[in-house]
Order: C-alpha cells, then sequence, then structure tokens
C-alpha cells in the first residue's frame, strides 16, 4: 500500500509491505558423499518507508526515502538518496547514496561454467541456516551534458560495499551449493562513460566501461567471472524508410576471469545447424583457484531488421511486423571457460554460441 502526493514545493510518499514467503531447498546425494542438503524458510516482513523530494536552491533538488523493514528477528534500515544539481539547461550533475538489503538469496554456483548455459537461480529465503540478510552500501556520482540537440555526452563513477552474501563458489565446487554454506562479501568499484548522437533517421551509441569486483570470505579474495575489467558496447540503428529499421550492436569484454573446469567438459550450443545441442562431462571446478583463469576478449557483432505495415481491421489501425536477427555476426569463437585434464594437464578451451541463423519473427500491436 502507497500512499503519494505532490505540490509546488516537492514531492511525499509513504509506503506500507506485509508480506510473508516460504521456500526450500534439497540436494540429493550419493552415500557416502556427505553432500545431502535440506534447507527450508519461512520468512514474515513487514516494511514501511517515507520518500520526500524537494528543491533546496534554484537547480539543486534533494531525494530522500528512507525504509524500515523488520524481518529475520531485526529491524533492517535502507536508505536511497540522492541530489541533483543543474548549473545550466543542457548540464546535470549527481550524486547519491544508498543501503538496502536482501531477504533471499541464491544457491547457484555463479562460478560454474553451468551458470553460462543454464542460468537458472536457486533462491533461499534468509533465516534458514547459513542465509543472512544480505546488505550493500553503494556511492554514485555522474554528470550528463546535453551538448547540442542529438548530442549527448555523460559519465558516472561508483563504489559498492556488500556484506552477508552466500558464496557458493568457494564450496565443493559443484554447479549448486551443498553441504555446509560459505558467506563472505564483496567490493566493487567502476567508472563509466557514454556518447550519443541521434538524428530524424539515424541513432548512434557508444559506451565504455572499467570495474573492479572482489569476492571476499574470511582471508580469502578472488575475481568473479561477472566482473570483466574493460566493457565496450556500441550500437547503431538505420531508418532507411519509416517503417523499416537496420540495427547493428558490437558487444566487447576485456580482462575476463573464469574458474577452471576440473576434467573432462563438452558442450555445443543448441543451434539448428547441429539440429540440438550437447551438454557432457563433470562441470566441477578447482575451489582453490577461483578466478585465476585469465580468458581471451570476447567480441561479437548482431545484426537485426525490422519491417512493419499499418492496416485497418474492423475500424482500428492494426500495425504488423515482420523481424529478423542474426547473433555473432562474424561467427567469432569466443571462450567460455577452459577445462583441464587432471591427468594430462592438457588445456581444453570451451566455445561459446557459434554463428546463430537467422531467427524470423512476427509481431502484431492492435
Amino acid at each position: 500500500v502507497s500512499v503519494e502526493g505532490a505540490s509546488g514545493a516537492g514531492f511525499n510518499g509513504v509506503g506500507l509491505r506485509v508480506q510473508r514467503s516460504r521456500t526450500a531447498y534439497r540436494v540429493a546425494a550419493r552415500e557416502g558423499s556427505g553432500l545431502a542438503t535440506l534447507l527450508g524458510s519461512s520468512v514474515p516482513l513487514a516494511a514501511v518507508s517515507v520518500r520526500q523530494r524537494r528543491p533546496v536552491t534554484p537547480g539543486l533538488t534533494a531525494d530522500l526515502a528512507l525504509s524500515a523493514t523488520g524481518a529475520v528477528g531485526a529491524i533492517h534500515l535502507g536508505l536511497q538518496s540522492e541530489l541533483r544539481w543543474t548549473p545550466s539547461p543542457v548540464t546535470t550533475v549527481t550524486g547519491g547514496y544508498s543501503r538496502s538489503h536482501q531477504f533471499s538469496q541464491s544457491l547457484r554456483n555463479s562460478e560454474s561454467v553451468v551458470g553460462g548455459i543454464f542460468p537458472a537461480d536457486l533462491y533461499l529465503g534468509a533465516g534458514a541456516p547459513g542465509v543472512p540478510v544480505a546488505r550493500s552500501d553503494r556511492a554514485v556520482i555522474g554528470a550528463a551534458l546535453l551538448a547540442r540537440p542529438g548530442i549527448r555526452f555523460g559519465a558516472q563513477a561508483y563504489l559498492g560495499d556488500f556484506d552477508g552474501l552466500v558464496l557458493v563458489a568457494p564450496g565443493v565446487g559443484l554447479p549448486f551449493a551443498a553441504g555446509e554454506l560459505i558467506t563472505g562479501g564483496a567490493r566493487s568499484s567502476g567508472i563509466a562513460v557514454e556518447a550519443a548522437v541521434s538524428g530524424a533517421r539515424y541513432g548512434v551509441t557508444a559506451s565504455y566501461g572499467w570495474q573492479r569486483v572482489r569476492m571476499t570470505y574470511g582471508d580469502s579474495a578472488y575475481a568473479p567471472g561477472h566482473g570483466t575489467s574493460h566493457l565496450i558496447e556500441t550500437g547503431v540503428i538505420v531508418f532507411p524508410i519509416p517503417t523499416a529499421s537496420v540495427r547493428m550492436g558490437l558487444t566487447g569484454l576485456v580482462g575476463r576471469r573464469g574458474t577452471g573446469v576440473l576434467g573432462g567438459f563438452e558442450w555445443e550450443s543448441c543451434n539448428l545447424l547441429d539440429q540440438g545441442c550437447e551438454f557432457g562431462g563433470s562441470p566441477a571446478h578447482d575451489t582453490g583457484r577461483l578466478g585465476a583463469t585469465r580468458l581471451p576478449a570476447y567480441f561479437r557483432l548482431d545484426l537485426g531488421l525490422r519491417k512493419h505495415w499499418h492496416l485497418q481491421v474492423a475500424g482500428r489501425d492494426l500495425e504488423l511486423a515482420l523481424f529478423g536477427s542474426v547473433t555473432n555476426l562474424l561467427g567469432r569463437k569466443n571462450v567460455l571457460a577452459v577445462a583441464t585434464d587432471p591427468v594430462t594437464g592438457e588445456q581444453t578451451e570451451i566455445e561459446m554460441r557459434p554463428l546463430s541463423p537467422l531467427v524470423v519473427g512476427l509481431d502484431w500491436r492492435f
């Protein structure tokens, strides 16, 4: 339930939320392995929040939201705050800080090669043995400049600190949690810059980001697979005629880290050319060398086409569209992970999706 109101002086809001969630997690293991796991959680939760946004001085606006959540036998205080300064009609500078909590956590191993193939989360509510309430603190500053109509630049920098995280990767090296759960934290920092240019029949965007992410537990730390150092994205859209568009996008990841697979592992992505997919071997990894494998740079070029028509059906406008897309247009063989034979030490690269055949679809709106 929420109540909101606005006036010339600003914006005010009050919210109340009550919920209860039940989750269960079970792992059946071979006799004698010691990995059988049965966990359950029932989390009643009540939260109240207040928000206020108002101008402080001409060109400076403050936005503040406070919340208190009762769950798992404690009161958890949350904060969302932002200052927005507009020194000129084309320039905006923002700064913010937030603290939030998460009352359920995934027991999927984000470092397992299986996560890159079947990324299904396995959520379990806080309060179960070994599952605390996770907390995050994040500070962000940013700036945006509208250099001229159709040309925009932006920049952002952030710091993040996380605690009470369930870390599955340092455990048994399986695609999911089994046995005793390990908790830890994380620290992250990064910067991002972007530019966009648009006209009546085209649009171009480009962005670059750098980040440093470290997961910590006990006296150990590792770089997670999602903590790629350099991220590059560009996109172009062209409208040769008002009812047709051509899109092209380039994605680049440099400075990738991963956790090596132990033993034989084989995967061929699902595609029409091979009439299916293959997934075999053991996905277990070495828990003592998390994030120790340096992976080659990842690049992918995608192409998309769309054409639509307007039809009159029973006096109503119907939009009928035909679209198609090609993924990994250049057929680059990007590497998902590296598998090491425990006997010979031979390393095998596990490749990602190859050139994807044209995907064609039809949609309509009315």
